[in-house]
């Protein structure tokens, strides 16, 4: 458990029901990440599963970006096209190209937002399976029988 706070650098709530646990983020500081990291232990192995649900990042991304730049900007774009360059013809042009942009804009924000938490949460599964394999240790394995 302090590992995965130490890495993610939120505080979670833990359920363990014998040698399994669940370490649970919900809305953290950021207010946008729900993490889920559980260890469970049977028949003699350990898995460890990492998730994060990205609902919240799509909304908080394409609302804000693609919602923002393309609704606010798009009556800057006409009144740019119509009043400043004297071409209101250009706005059948004008008008998806900017929207266009906004899209890009948000779609390439979120690409490097997954790809940096993917980055994060693979680095936690690595740190997790390293300190698991140090507390298990080597098996011991019995004499053959005589």
């Amino acid at each position: 458990v302090d590992e995965i706070r130490t890495l993610i650098g939120e505080v979670g709530q833990v359920s363990q029901l014998g040698h399994s646990f669940t370490w649970v983020l919900n809305k953290g500081s950021s207010g946008i990440r729900n993490i889920e990291v559980a260890v469970t232990v049977r028949g003699g192995r350990t898995r460890i599963t990492v998730q994060e649900s990205l609902g919240s990042l799509i909304g908080a991304v394409f609302g804000g970006i693609a919602g923002g730049m393309a609704g606010g900007g798009s009556g800057i774009v006409v009144a740019i096209t119509t009043n400043l360059l004297h071409a209101p013809a250009a706005i059948g042009f004008m008008l998806p190209a900017w929207l266009g942009i906004a899209y890009l804009t948000a779609r390439t924000s979120y690409y490097y937002s997954v790809k940096g938490r993917e980055k994060t949460l693979s680095k936690l599964i690595d740190r997790l399976t390293d300190l698991s394999r140090d507390l298990i240790g080597e098996p011991r394995l019995l004499p053959p029988p005589k």
